[in-house]
């Protein structure tokens, strides 16, 4: 069981005003389990100056996404990885309040 396909993961990092956030990190696991053999995988990338990303030669399966950026907290979101997709994701400012 290995984390290796055609599929690919997208998405845009957007700050509450709608801004997007360069150099957000953004980690994908996957993990599985499947007669008694456990299999998992990390893949890690930031965002570029326009708030994007891209993860590529995913397998199949739920993977969870991480996005986190200064001053904001870390955000978290299962994906269903079955073909290509796009995701966009919204970080609010940590004000300390």
């Amino acid at each position: 069981m290995v984390d290796s396909g055609p599929h690919e993961v997208r998405g845009l990092v957007l700050d509450v005003t709608g801004h997007p956030v360069p150099i957000a990190r953004v980690d994908l696991y996957w993990r599985q389990q499947k007669s008694g053999f456990r299999s998992s995988s990390h893949r890690s990338t930031t965002t570029v100056a326009d708030g994007t990303f891209s993860l590529t030669q995913l397998g199949t399966g739920i993977h969870q996404l991480w996005v986190s950026a200064p001053m904001c907290p870390a955000y978290q979101r299962t994906l269903e990885v079955a073909g290509s997709m796009e995701v966009v994701v919204q970080l609010e400012i940590d004000t300390g309040d």
